[in-house]
């Protein structure tokens, strides 16, 4: 059998594979039909001890699931387009005699053996229950302290979700302005005092700096109108910048978690309810908001910006995440806003004219629903 690049997600995985030989340089794979370097499944020896080790984890039981709607839905190792038959395919290949001794992995439901412990999802769990029975409860029951949160797990989990930042990186704040004004550089950062109006990740009155990788989203996130002015601002990295990055938790590869002495359940016992924080917080603003919607995200970011190290330094700078209003955009968050002691610096600043929108658009519901 072969394979190719393309048929892995798994960045682990990806990188391995560069270490051998093709034995086509250019040719359409036979799993994910795309063209490229292709590879025997049978000669990917450390690929195959990573599996069998994954693998290991796994045992029989009737609360679980077929392996390849396990390893589809949980860990996203393989191409999008793969179905859970061709996952399995491919492991049984890759794994021959691995799955010749364990051939009841393919005939039954599995399940990580770890989360039959009742005692260890109790001591593992993020939250104890639902994001939303916590939402509700932060909102409407306790402010400031939660019955539900294990803060120590949490901190943990925070550590597979980080994206770092060097010095002389990019990003960007944009602000709207009027026909005959431009924002010097010192004007483009966050508003000082008790300016700040909420936000999903700062209350009223706590500053923090919004910025976004690119010129486009940040002046999106603004919601410009047509016909607008706007300043873009470029704020440079001085310093190094560790952030928590929520996106990245479909990302986590099992391998990697394994090659560090983590137990892959850790992640599968809280994947669902770091997702939904990560939805929590991408979901667009509107002026029409109701304030008390924010809570539970910025109390989410007021214990990030609350961990620290064995100095009693703080660990993270901020908090990154996807834009809402684009594909390929993020938006960053830092917590400290201050000019003289921020980590970022405007450097540049761009005023740009709105010439025109492109709105899209998603029917909802039509005149003939109320007829």
């Amino acid at each position: 059998m072969k394979i190719c690049g393309n048929c892995f997600n798994d960045k682990e995985l990806k990188a391995m594979l560069n270490q051998y030989e093709s034995v086509d340089a250019k040719a359409i794979c036979p799993n994910c039909k795309n063209e490229s370097k292709l590879y025997d499944i049978h000669l990917l020896d450390s690929i195959r001890d990573m599996m069998e080790g994954f693998l290991d984890n796994y045992v029989i039981h009737e609360s679980g699931k077929p392996l390849g709607r396990e390893i589809k839905k949980q860990w996203k190792i393989f191409n999008d387009s793969f179905n859970e038959d061709t996952i399995a395919v491919i492991i049984q290949n890759l794994c021959l005699e691995y799955c010749k001794e364990r051939k009841d992995l393919f005939t039954s439901n599995v399940i990580l053996e770890k989360l039959l412990n009742s005692d260890y999802r109790d001591s593992h769990l993020a939250l104890s229950t639902s994001w939303d029975q916590f939402t509700k409860e932060i909102i409407e029951v306790n402010r400031y302290h939660s019955r539900y949160i294990q803060k120590d797990v949490l901190k943990s989990l925070f550590s597979y979700v980080e994206t770092h930042y060097s010095k002389n990186d990019r990003f960007f704040r944009a602000r709207t302005v009027s026909k005959d004004y431009i924002y010097r550089k010192n004007e483009m950062g966050a508003p000082g005092g008790r300016k700040s109006s909420e936000g999903r990740i700062n209350a009223r009155g706590v500053n923090c700096l919004y910025l976004a990788t690119d010129e486009e989203t940040c002046i999106k996130e603004i919601r410009a109108g047509a016909f607008e002015y706007v300043c873009v601002g470029t704020f440079t990295v001085i310093d190094s910048l560790r952030l928590v990055n929520l996106a990245k938790i479909t990302e986590i590869s099992p391998f990697y978690l394994i090659s560090n002495n983590t137990n892959i359940a850790d992640i599968a016992l809280n994947k669902s309810v770091l997702e939904d924080m990560d939805k929590s917080i991408r979901k667009p603003q509107s002026s029409k908001d109701d304030p008390l919607d924010y809570v539970p995200t910025q109390f989410l970011a007021d214990y990030i910006k609350s961990i620290v190290d064995e100095n009693g330094n703080p660990i993270y700078d901020g908090i990154e995440f996807k834009s809402t209003h684009s594909d390929t955009g993020r938006n960053v968050v830092l917590f400290d806003a201050d000019s003289q002691s921020c980590k970022c610096e405007c450097t540049n600043v761009n005023k740009y004219y709105i010439r025109a929108l492109d709105y899209k658009k998603s029917i909802i519901t039509n005149e003939s629903t109320f007829n």
